[in-house]
């Protein structure tokens, strides 16, 4: 059974972390207004930790990303960029 997300009203306040692909998942949970306690309850992380990550305290490892992009529906891939 999947469990659904929730959508919450919480003051945006914008991503500003350094790692174009951390900013891009926050965008993401900014733009469908998803709750950090459901997307935690979902990935099975720490609210805090989401926290932490989104105002750059926290540099999550791969698991971490993971778990956060399969519950808002991405997954992770690398592309071969231009070199």
């Amino acid at each position: 059974m999947k469990t659904r997300l929730s959508r919450t009203n919480y003051p945006h306040v914008p991503c500003t972390h350094p790692d174009p692909l951390i900013k891009q998942l926050f965008d993401i949970i900014d733009d469908r207004k998803l709750s950090f306690r459901s997307i935690c309850r979902v990935a099975k992380i720490d609210n805090q930790t989401l926290e932490r990550i989104r105002y750059r305290e926290h540099l999550p490892n791969y698991a971490t990303l993971k778990k956060i992009a399969e519950t808002i529906g991405y997954q992770l891939t690398l592309e071969k960029t231009h070199v």
